[in-house]
């Protein structure tokens, strides 16, 4: 009974980051006024694109931190080697509370967002999950056997060497994945972050299968038996391992290079929007492709243009542009200020520069005061 007492202790954190999300619900819920939809999931081009209403949306994450507080707690109790686990229960809390600070985390943008504030996505998410690979990484090694929590292949789960050894070079790999992850936050590219992290996990999980084997097969002391080895592959799999991880990342860096389009898209957004403004809409749609001439053709451009004056007042300025991405397309989102709303426009190109798509993609109303 003593043995698990810091499993129990550990939930006390859990219960205090869970707490802290609770006040933030607490503190939103009097800011936000009833009935508003509030952006809860953002698409690879860190802009919205799930909405949920108030409550569901200040209670969700909160819900989801206890319940895998719960689960955590039972499946430790149903494991078969549940005594290990016990014994490396700091490493299996400290694991649970950076679990928690994610959902946090993630709470807290929510709630930012929902309050006007601005938080991008692109900056939130690398640092984050950078944050959380590290503590992993850093508690990895310390986790003995079981079959809930830790690097868990055929040959780890039948042989403590295999096990103890993956989990050290596990541990440091995790490490080395975690920094790369967290320096992508400079690469301000949805398509490219996505492309590194899966490419590092999906590297990584193979690299460390084969790691365990080739350890497990040098252990004398391995159940299920099988051929012996000298274990001479196992270095060389490290190695590999670290070398295609850092060429990974280098080819994630270069990524956004390759997948600017061919020409400045930013200045035809602006132009196409101004055009608009001004009543040309033959002009407007100057840089158009096949597709969008024959989607939306001068008639139907500026019945769409209309719409937004009658909607929202008259058109007033340009107020912010912003570039964004997803090869092969691009994207350049264009905040239009009206007299009673900002309205912000996603405009998307083909690789040569040729306008592909227009979406409406926010409406903001603009409160009395606002400049």
């Amino acid at each position: 009974m003593e043995e698990r007492k810091p499993m129990w202790k550990g939930m006390i954190w859990g219960g205090l980051i869970t707490g802290v999300m609770l006040l933030l619900s607490a503190y939103a819920w009097v800011k936000i006024p009833a009935g508003r939809q509030i952006a809860s999931h953002w698409g690879i081009d860190g802009q919205p694109d799930g909405y949920m209403g108030k409550t569901a949306a200040l209670l969700v994450m909160p819900l989801l931190s206890l319940g895998l507080m719960a689960l955590f707690l039972i499946i430790a109790r149903l494991d078969p080697r549940r005594k290990h686990l016990e014994q490396s229960s700091r490493a299996y809390i400290a694991i649970l509370t950076a679990l928690l600070g994610l959902l946090a985390v993630a709470h807290g943008h929510i709630i930012a967002i929902a309050l006007g504030m601005k938080v991008d996505i692109l900056v939130v998410v690398p640092i984050a999950l950078g944050v959380l690979f590290m503590i992993m990484g850093n508690y990895l090694g310390k986790i003995r056997s079981n079959f809930i929590a830790g690097i868990r292949t055929p040959w780890t789960l039948s042989s403590d060497l295999a096990w103890d050894k993956t989990h050290r070079f596990g541990g440091k790999i995790f490490m080395l994945v975690g920094l790369i992850i967290a320096f992508s936050v400079f690469l301000r590219n949805g398509f490219a972050f996505f492309t590194l992290l899966m490419s590092e996990l999906i590297l990584t999980s193979i690299m460390l299968s084969v790691y365990s084997y080739l350890v497990w097969r040098s252990d004398p002391d391995k159940r299920n038996g099988g051929p012996m080895s000298d274990g001479r592959a196992v270095r060389p799999v490290a190695v590999l391992t670290v070398v295609l991880t850092l060429a990974l990342a280098a080819a994630a860096f270069m990524l956004p290079r390759a997948m600017r389009p061919s020409v400045d898209v930013q200045p035809r957004a602006i132009a196409l929007v101004e055009s608009m403004a001004g009543g040309n809409f033959t002009a407007a749609e100057q840089h158009f492709d096949r597709r969008m001439c024959a989607a939306l053709p001068p008639a139907a451009l500026e019945s769409l243009w209309n719409g937004l004056v009658q909607q929202h007042g008259p058109f007033q300025r340009i107020a912010e542009t912003r570039p964004g991405g997803c090869w092969p397309y691009f994207f350049v989102y264009v905040t239009a200020r009206f007299e009673r709303a900002a309205v912000t426009m996603r405009v998307v190109f083909s690789r040569d520069g040729q306008i592909s798509g227009l979406w409406l993609v926010g409406v903001k109303p603009v409160t009395e005061g606002t400049k």
